[in-house]
């Protein structure tokens, strides 16, 4: 059994140009790690999605941390894509909140 909790949500990346890679990852939530289905992480750990030209990708992203560091009170989180070519950024907020205890 797998002793982790998780906090899904999606997110849509529009490219309105070449095919690009982004780098996601998050922050705000101390040890999390970012999933992204149907996604293998690189060699070097990062996340990179591809987004072909003139589309729009829908992700499936899992945050997750190991339960016995949950913090007690909602934490907010930063998703962060970044285009692995310019170094533009673009990010998303949301809080994480645990469930019960």
């Amino acid at each position: 059994m797998d002793d982790t909790v998780e906090g899904d949500r999606r997110e849509r990346i529009l490219n309105k140009g070449g095919a690009r890679n982004f780098a996601l990852d998050i922050s705000g939530l101390p040890n999390a790690t970012l999933h992204v289905g149907g996604t293998e992480p690189a060699a070097d750990s990062r996340l990179i999605v591809e987004v072909g030209q003139d589309q729009t990708r829908e992700l499936r992203l899992s945050a997750q941390v190991a339960s016995a560091v949950v913090p007690e009170r909602p934490a907010t989180i930063e998703i962060r894509a970044t285009d692995l070519a310019t170094g533009q950024t673009a990010s998303a907020g949301d809080h994480f909140v645990a469930p019960n205890r």
